[in-house]
């Protein structure tokens, strides 16, 4: 063994759901983690090495256990010991264990790997191992040619079967397509290939596999089962690796915020704890507030600024707030993305022509506020407006995100962004500044030990001449159809004359207009979207033929109402979707209404380690029901609760309160600048209708 790599003999055991009785009395598996995600570096921080472990496995009769382990620091083995690497440490683990009968199973690292099958047919064992599609060798066919052959090229007159095969990590059967694809001869040894696919589709662009076996005859499910080991026991190593089982940062703590917190709300990790907490609302009595409208004395407008636009939902939720009489002017949107500024470009010139008394910005340019020449710009600018009454951003949020548990660390450089913010809040000087975030803001520290971002921020305001106000705020209660709980933080410049004790228990923010306490009932996906048009998996449609909801629906759907005003008649822009391959449409098929991907289990053999799988992926929404959290629907696999297809932008735009004539920057075929940029933005956005309550709460300040 090289310098610096160890070994040892394990005899962690574990039993599995179902003996899987298999012919072969021993199964070796070979697997590493050098691809998992804790080698995987955060963007923007410095990438360090890391330690890769290849491990041994022995099944023997559904038991398993570790039976060596090799640890070396990535890349290492390309410097000290180029002849072996990898597979010569995995082949001298074969040794060390003394193995010399039983089936070898590996996944596609080893199998691309020239000396890894003759070395285990060398010591007069079978072996199955996955090989990636575009793999090439010598067909048995063309040995006297030496005609080299892609592996995926063997499947053009593949002939497809049904066969069912015990999942090993959850014993039950699960249904797999196969095709036998003949002989190949790779370094002078003949081996069975074989393709296979879970589920009742076979789609070459999707889960489809390739495999090698030197076991000649026989069951091909049997082989199939065997490979499941390999997938299956590579997410039981994840799971030992974590404290107790569990992913270290799998849930968001209710309980162990700091001692010095300032910042103590009860956090609303889930829907189903969310719920018993709004069951608990009793009507909130604001009698004890003490509104004296000093902010907006001195004229009809507010003057707005909002830093990290996006694609603008916070600013479009104050530019829909009030009426003629009181209103916001948003002087500037700030964006540093180019996609985001084309579609803020886009909304505020609609809004210019449409409304023309809701003042909007002329001109946008990409605008990097980290830049000290970008706070020159902007505090000029409010200078010349008159100063500003509102400032209002929401910093990047993926460090903070429960979607990406991954990036909560202090380095990560979106963490830091809530400074830039700050620092705007002293140049600018607003009288009230409105800080939006998820709600993993409250526990993530800027170091170990440190009070959480949340109380930072707070901190820093108070030491600036604010009163810093926080609050959780779920959309749902403010008529958006979807359960989406963010923090927000409402600071008050002390020179407003306002007091912490001026307001009641709910602080300076809107009162829930829907759900329990109130006086109307959630607004429901069906109220959201059970008026368009119905189309099929793939759509690209630049707009397609509406019929305008009657008079008497209006009435009864006022969110249906908001939606449609200012809206082109009768057509619906960016109703469209991506195209799913088929057998996605088929696990599509599966899922009932409230169901999600714990429905096809049994399909879900292209998911690593379905324990780390959240509950919201393949979901399928309910009809009744407000919406779960819409981030990037797409890639969560969100289902129409009625039609066997993904969700469609403009679906997920209803579900999030943008009204129908908001566009988003970008073309629908797919394109540079195409779908998937118009879903990020929609997936990063402030849902508008939660923003509007705020402001038009905030107009009588």
């Amino acid at each position: 063994m090289a310098a610096r790599v160890t070994e040892r003999i394990d005899s962690t055991r574990l039993q599995t759901k179902r003996d899987p009785a298999l012919t072969f009395d021993q199964i070796w598996i070979v697997e590493d983690d050098a691809q998992t995600s804790a080698r995987q570096g955060i963007a923007g921080v410095l990438r360090q090495r890391r330690t890769v472990v290849v491990q041994l496995h022995e099944v023997v009769k559904g038991e398993s256990q570790v039976i060596a382990s090799c640890s070396y620091q990535a890349g290492e083995l390309r410097t000290r010991v180029p002849q072996t690497g990898r597979t010569g440490l995995a082949l001298q683990m074969l040794d060390i264990a003394r193995a010399r009968s039983g089936l070898v199973v590996a996944g596609t690292s080893y199998g691309t790997n020239r000396d890894f099958i003759p070395g285990v047919l060398a010591r007069h064992m079978d072996i199955a191992v996955e090989v990636p599609r575009d793999t090439r060798w010598i067909t048995a066919r063309g040995v006297t040619s030496r005609s080299r052959e892609r592996a995926d090229q063997l499947l053009r007159n593949a002939k497809w079967s049904s066969v069912r095969v015990v999942n090993p990590e959850t014993g039950r059967p699960t249904e797999f397509q196969v095709a036998e694809l003949g002989t190949v001869v790779v370094h002078q040894d003949s081996l069975r290939a074989f393709g296979f696919a879970p589920g009742s589709v076979i789609d070459p662009r999707g889960d489809l596999r390739i495999a090698l076996t030197s076991v000649l005859a026989g069951p091909i499910e049997e082989i199939i089962q065997c490979i499941g080991w390999a997938r299956w026991i590579r997410a039981l190593n994840r799971r030992r690796a974590r404290p107790n089982g569990h992913a270290s940062n799998s849930a968001a703590p209710t309980t162990s915020l700091p001692r010095t917190r300032i910042v103590g709300l009860n956090s609303r990790p889930n829907i189903r704890l969310a719920r018993q907490q709004d069951l608990r609302f009793v009507p909130i009595d604001d009698s004890a507030d003490r509104k004296r409208a000093v902010v907006r004395e001195r004229t009809r407008s507010l003057r707005v600024m909002e830093l990290f636009a996006g694609a603008g939902g916070l600013g479009l939720g104050f530019v829909l707030a009030g009426g003629i009489e009181r209103y916001y002017e948003l002087l500037y949107s700030a964006e540093v993305e180019p996609i985001y500024v084309q579609t803020l470009r886009r909304n505020h010139e609609f809004r210019q022509q449409q409304l023309s008394y809701r003042q909007v910005p002329d001109v946008l340019a990409p605008l990097d506020l980290r830049r000290r020449w970008s706070e020159e710009f902007l505090s000029d600018l409010g200078k010349a407006a008159g100063g500003i009454d509102v400032l209002i951003g929401g910093p990047p949020c993926q460090g903070f995100s429960n979607a990406n548990r991954n990036s909560w660390s202090a380095m990560n450089p979106n963490n830091r962004l809530v400074d830039v913010f700050l620092r705007y809040v002293r140049k600018l000087q607003p009288r009230l500044a409105l800080i939006e975030n998820v709600q993993g803001i409250m526990w993530t520290g800027q170091a170990d030990s440190a009070p959480s971002v949340a109380d930072h921020v707070a901190r820093s305001l108070r030491r600036s001449g604010y009163l810093a106000f926080p609050k959780l705020l779920d959309a749902v209660w403010f008529g958006v159809p979807q359960h989406r709980t963010r923090f927000f933080l409402l600071a008050v410049h002390q020179d407003a004359g306002y007091k912490l004790d001026d307001f009641g228990p709910w602080g300076p923010f809107p009162r829930p207009t829907h759900g329990p306490g109130t006086d109307r009932d959630y607004v429901t996906v069906g109220d959201a979207i059970g008026d368009l048009p119905r189309i099929g998996n793939g759509f690209a449609g630049e707009a397609v033929p509406y019929a305008e909801p009657s008079a008497e629906l209006i009435s009864r759907n006022p969110f249906l109402a908001a939606m449609r005003n200012g809206a082109e008649k009768e057509a619906i822009t960016d109703h469209v979707t991506s195209r799913h391959a088929p057998y996605v449409i088929d696990r599509y098929r599966r899922i009932r209404q409230g169901g999600n991907w714990q429905a096809i289990s049994d399909m879900m053999t292209n998911y690593t380690s379905l324990d780390r799988t959240h509950s919201n992926i393949y979901r399928r929404l309910r009809k009744n029901e407000p919406a779960i959290t819409i981030g990037h629907y797409r890639k969560s696999m969100l289902v129409h609760p009625t039609q066997h297809r993904g969700l469609s932008l403009r679906e997920a735009a209803r579900l999030q309160s943008f009204p129908d004539w908001f566009r988003f920057a970008g073309t629908a075929d797919g394109g540079p600048g195409g779908l998937m940029y118009k879903q990020q933005q929609l997936a990063n956005a402030v849902c508008p209708l939660l923003a509007k309550a705020i402001a038009d709460f905030l107009l009588a300040l």
